[in-house]
């Protein structure tokens, strides 16, 4: 779309056409020195955004590939909790018959999660909730 003599492009459009924004190089074909330049003025907020988003975007393609890598390998040190999806009032139960089953001995958090398959959200809430009602302690 024209507007009197200047065109108006979308930013991906833009990003295209000056493609990835390098300071040293900017700096070195500057013949005013480092500083502003009339030539070649500072660079628009989203080139430093646009870099910082690839960047980013490219680090959680390699924490995903190398989680992906252990996993599949065998004897991985990853080891995966499949929680249950169950009620909120059998959660609490079943916190209190796990007390009440392992009297005397002090359970921690994990060892609920991990023996119950519970949600850690919810076995600290139901914790919480129980022992404010005098069932666990």
């Amino acid at each position: 779309m024209d507007i009197g003599s200047a065109k108006v492009i979308s930013l991906d459009d833009r990003r295209h056409q000056t493609g990835p924004y390098d300071l040293q190089s900017r700096m070195s074909h500057n013949p005013q020195g480092p500083g502003i330049s009339l030539i070649n003025p500072d660079p628009p907020p989203w080139v430093d955004l646009y870099q910082k988003v690839a960047q980013l975007e490219k680090e959680v393609k390699e924490i995903k590939d190398f989680i992906s890598g252990q996993v599949k390998s065998e004897g991985s040190p990853v080891s995966y909790l499949e929680l249950r999806d169950i009620p909120y009032l059998q959660v609490k139960e079943e916190i209190a018959g796990y007390f009440l089953k392992n009297d005397g001995k002090e359970i921690g958090y994990e060892e609920l999660i991990e023996e119950l398959k519970i949600d850690p959200v919810l076995v600290v809430q139901a914790c919480n909730e129980l022992e404010a009602e005098g069932k666990i302690g």
